[in-house]
């Protein structure tokens, strides 16, 4: 089994003041969505790190099937939310897939085609492609990258262990833009509820 690795501690210092990963979107909080297709994915256990607003954020996970582990050391940037959720994993894990909680719009099927097209490579790193966009989730073999993993620092998390290892990558296209569409700002929010796809706005 491939395990999942949720980041969801950040400060959202770009919203304005809102949390983003607590906005609503179809009916339930932000951070429900990429959670969500981890599981859908079959990823086990699927981690969830936790930092700013950490009890609001478990509150809004509660109804699904994730185990959440609480950064203190979120400030420091991603690198540190990354280090708690390897640490978090089984000795025995041999892959992560690591995604970003600010993903509203993932999809379980692309999560799951990018673990599909890194079973069946002899790469170590697996990322889907979006029109000549890489995003996320991120899949590493564990035997070879745990440690690269769990030593990452500042906000460049995951892509740090990505740069070192160009030749390890496999390149998985998907036809979702799911992969790739953050929300990080206050214009990115209010563009999905312009396409009307967080169930508040036709």
């Amino acid at each position: 089994m491939i395990a999942g690795i949720l980041l969801a501690a950040g400060a959202s210092t770009r919203m304005g003041g809102a949390n983003k990963l607590l906005l609503p979107y179809r009916g339930e909080p932000m951070v429900c969505g990429p959670a969500r297709a981890l599981l859908e994915a079959g990823l086990r256990p699927v981690v969830v790190v936790v930092g700013h607003d950490a009890d609001a954020v478990e509150r809004a996970l509660e109804h699904l099937p994730v185990h959440t582990v609480v950064n203190p050391d979120f400030r420091e940037g991603m690198g540190a939310s990354l280090r708690a959720g390897v640490e978090a994993l089984a000795p025995d894990a041999e892959a992560v897939a690591v995604a970003l909680g600010d993903l509203p719009t993932l999809s379980g099927r692309s999560v799951r085609a990018v673990v599909e097209a890194f079973r069946a490579s002899p790469r170590g790193i697996a990322v889907p492609v979006f029109r000549g966009r890489r995003g996320h989730p991120v899949v590493f073999d564990l035997c070879r990258y745990r440690a690269a993993l769990a030593a990452v620092h500042g906000d460049r998390g995951a892509r740090a262990v990505v740069a070192a290892h160009p030749g390890d990558v496999l390149e998985v296209p998907v036809d979702d833009p799911g992969v790739v569409q953050d929300v990080d700002t206050p214009e990115a929010y209010e563009g999905l509820r312009l396409e009307g796809r967080d169930g508040e706005v036709p």
